[in-house]
């Protein structure tokens, strides 16, 4: 499948299937602005122009709320603007000029919130392979801890802000970074994903932060193919403890639409977003989430990897959720945060 086929795909899912915009939407996307123009986004000009509008104005808004020193009401709405203009880039899913821009505005609106908000951010970046992946932490006053976010394939570190949000205000200072196939590091130097690049860079990042914060307890947590590489980390003995939802565990083992398969090639250069587990020393306890509906990881295979985890891992099922079990990704930070000081 390529790329023009991706799109008009990915719009027609966009009209046909509900469960397409979960992701979007507990990610921060409001509810009445998806039914004000989902109906209308049946090109990829309109895809584009509606969001960007959208994103345009949440960008006024917050402008003129940073004016009245309405600093943390202007901060939210910068994030959510810098969301809806990251949407606006995701429908492409090869590196373009349109895509390149629109993140780029995307990370401007995001570091507009950051310069207003009374959370310490540094921007850091990692040389993986030779391409520099762009990544940011965030460090509350006192940190008790530190999260780092592994994200999915597709996404950028700017899309999770609600996990950034959260872990912070919970006392943990949060590392993300764009790794490959992901964000800047795909859209601005074309790199696709392998699977030994996402090893490496997985090494890479929990090295630097232990580094930067030598005093404090290191976590993970990733959904989906991020949740397979923060299982792969739990492997390393500078990490404490790992949270994976719906972890990819291997994609001969995964079942994945015509859509979900065309999408993921054009972002992985092996056609493998998922680690190799088998031979690997698993040394710290994985606290496992797994969605009853998901149609995408079986819970056989699974249970499989779960079985080769220390005994003081943990298994959860939610009988009602899909893969990343998205409605419960508030829960799930929440609950994560106090298990990570235990």
């Amino acid at each position: 499948m390529n790329s023009n086929e991706v799109i008009k795909k990915t719009i027609e899912m966009s009209h046909l299937s509900d469960g397409f915009w979960s992701r979007w939407l507990v990610h921060g996307l409001e509810k009445a602005d998806l039914d004000s123009i989902r109906h209308s986004c049946t090109s990829l000009e309109e895809w584009v122009s509606n969001w960007t509008k959208l994103a345009d104005s949440m960008e006024k808004s917050a402008s003129f709320l940073e004016s009245t020193l309405d600093f943390h009401e202007a901060e939210q709405m910068y994030r959510k603007s810098s969301l809806y203009f990251n949407l606006a880039q995701w429908i492409f899913p090869v590196p373009t000029k349109e895509k390149k821009n629109l993140l780029i505005k995307s990370q401007e609106v995001f570091h507009r919130a950051d310069s207003i908000s009374p959370v310490k951010t540094e921007y850091l970046e990692l040389d993986v392979d030779g391409h520099i992946c762009a990544g940011r932490i965030r460090i509350p006053e006192h940190a008790k801890g530190c999260v780092i976010l592994i994200n999915p394939i597709d996404s950028s570190k700017e899309e999770l802000y609600l996990y950034e949000k959260d872990f912070v205000e919970d006392g943990f200072a949060t590392v993300s970074y764009d790794g490959p196939g992901q964000g800047s590091t795909f859209a601005f130097q074309g790199r696709k994903a392998t699977q030994e690049q996402l090893r490496l860079f997985i090494d890479k990042v929990i090295d630097a932060t232990a580094e930067r914060f030598p005093d404090l307890a290191l976590n993970l947590i990733g959904t989906s193919t991020g949740g397979g590489w923060a299982i792969y980390g739990s492997c390393n003995e500078k990490v404490s403890k790992a949270v994976a939802v719906s972890p990819a565990i291997g994609f001969g083992k995964m079942h994945f639409s015509d859509y979900f398969k065309g999408k993921f090639n054009l972002y992985l250069a092996d056609g493998e977003g998922a680690p190799d587990f088998e031979g690997l020393k698993f040394l710290r306890p994985v606290r496992v989430y797994h969605g009853g509906m998901d149609r995408m990881v079986p819970y056989d295979g699974l249970m499989e990897l779960y079985n080769k985890l220390p005994s003081t891992s943990e298994f959860f099922e939610y009988s009602d959720e899909s893969h990343c079990c998205n409605f419960r990704l508030n829960e799930i930070r929440k609950i994560s945060s106090k298990w990570y000081t235990i």
